[in-house]
């Protein structure tokens, strides 16, 4: 028989069949129905951790403070305990930055602070002066004034640490840090905020990639001949843990310091941990080291977030027991309405068989038959999976958060995966009760 002909019949065989067809299709929906709303409740276990977790995740380190010496270096009984602090475990590559002290450098004591206006940036031999605008919006986080601000991080250490990319991926999901190049590897590269090449007039920041740029300040040189390794995403310095970082960021040696620094700039030496579940180890040895007040390492923070990990853990253990055994307990249900139907079927069968249908024909008619009930069971489902949805979110945002609701890709996204584990699952076991189940019943029917 033809693949048409096998799909005409199974159109029949389900028009013929309506109350089995009705049964099956309710029944399916249903699993269907049970298994996204598994997924859904799953995502929002999800979204409640990872707003706990990624709003306070910048927290998940121990930091040390000092400041430029009025050489112009850092003292080295300061860099020898970043080298101590560094060899701790379970820490990960450490950050060090300085935000510098434009003001002091050019000896302006009459400004708040150093506006665009005042500032030119060189380019290959083309001059971007910088243009004048009262207020620089970055979101909910920050607002400051638009100005000049510059940060040195030493090339000994990391540029961005790790707590901050997974923030920057867990805001921004679908977004890049660098929307062109990449981060600085070697010293004397620099790296520019994308909002900020704006207010000086280039527009298109992919020009500049590659290129030595100097920055001036009222005709002085600040800022020598570096080269732009990379243009940063101007949101993520919208997030909390980077709302005060510089819009321009040099990427250069300790040796190096001098030619940026003039004495009493803020050192910020940052240790990332790199698992939650470490944090009391890591506070323990910190506490072993005897360390001063310039080291911080926050008790109270590191056990808070060990705690929200473990209680994730559990809490998604317990749900996926519950989850199997009720998805368990609906597909032995739709198990035997279809060995149920296929064993009061078997006459039907074995007079196809009879009159000269092959056992493939069969199979193929019955085939096309289940994909029909199974598509019409997940068109049935997603109006209820809709009304689950908004219901779970109407509760997520009178009770606990709006910022925890399901977003309309995750949704999607739920759907899909969902409706695709149900379609193979419930077709892989039509399948095999069918082929199971048939040799002996039309053998039986003939007799």
């Amino acid at each position: 028989m033809k693949p048409l002909n096998c799909i005409s019949n199974a159109c029949s065989n389900i028009l013929y069949k309506k109350s089995y067809a009705f049964r099956m299709i309710i029944g399916m929906a249903f699993i269907t129905a049970v298994i996204q709303s598994s997924f859904l409740i799953f995502r929002v276990i999800q979204n409640y951790y990872d707003n706990t977790i990624y709003d306070k995740i910048i927290k998940n380190a121990v930091t040390f403070s000092t400041e430029v010496s009025e050489k112009s270096d850092i003292p080295e009984r300061d860099t020898d305990m970043f080298k101590i602090l560094s060899k701790l475990k379970n820490t990960t590559s450490p950050v060090c930055s300085i935000p510098l002290d434009t003001m002091g450098y050019i000896k302006d004591t009459e400004h708040k602070y150093i506006r665009l206006s005042r500032t030119t940036m060189v380019c290959d031999g083309i001059s971007y002066t910088g243009k004048e605008k009262n207020i620089y919006n970055l979101g909910e986080y920050y607002t400051k004034n638009l100005s000049f601000d510059a940060e040195l991080c030493l090339s000994e250490y990391d540029i961005i640490d790790i707590n901050t990319e997974k923030q920057f991926e867990h805001y921004y999901p679908d977004e890049k840090l660098f929307l062109y190049g990449g981060p600085a590897q070697k010293s004397g590269e620099i790296m520019i905020n994308s909002y900020i090449l704006l207010h000086y007039g280039v527009d298109d920041p992919n020009s500049i990639i590659g290129k030595n740029v100097a920055f001036f300040i009222d005709g002085i040189e600040y800022i020598k001949n570096l080269r732009v390794a990379g243009v940063i995403n101007e949101k993520y310095f919208n997030m909390k843990s980077t709302a005060l970082k510089s819009d321009i960021i040099i990427y250069d040696s300790l040796e190096n310091i001098a030619d940026y620094c003039i004495g009493g700039e803020d050192v910020q030496f940052y240790l990332p941990i790199d698992n939650l579940l470490d944090n009391i180890d890591v506070y323990n040895a910190v506490e072993q080291l005897g360390t001063n007040d310039k080291v911080v390492c926050s008790e109270s923070s590191l056990i808070g977030l060990s705690y929200t990990e473990k209680l994730s853990e559990v809490s998604k253990k317990i749900l996926s027991v519950i989850c199997v055994f009720i998805i368990f307990s609906m597909i032995l249900s739709v198990f035997s309405i279809i060995k149920t139907n296929i064993i009061s079927s078997c006459k039907y069968y074995g007079m196809l068989s009879a009159i000269g249908m092959s056992r493939i024909s069969l199979f193929v008619s019955y085939f096309f038959e289940q994909v029909l009930l199974i598509v019409a069971a997940l068109l049935v489902s997603f109006p209820i999976y809709e009304i689950f949805v908004l219901f779970i979110n109407k509760i997520i945002s009178v009770m606990i958060s709006d910022e925890i609701i399901i977003t309309i890709s995750q949704l999607l996204k739920i759907y899909t995966i969902s409706s695709i584990i149900c379609f193979v699952v419930i077709f892989l076991m039509s399948c095999f009760v069918f082929l199971s189940s048939i040799p002996k019943n039309i053998v039986t029917s003939l007799k």
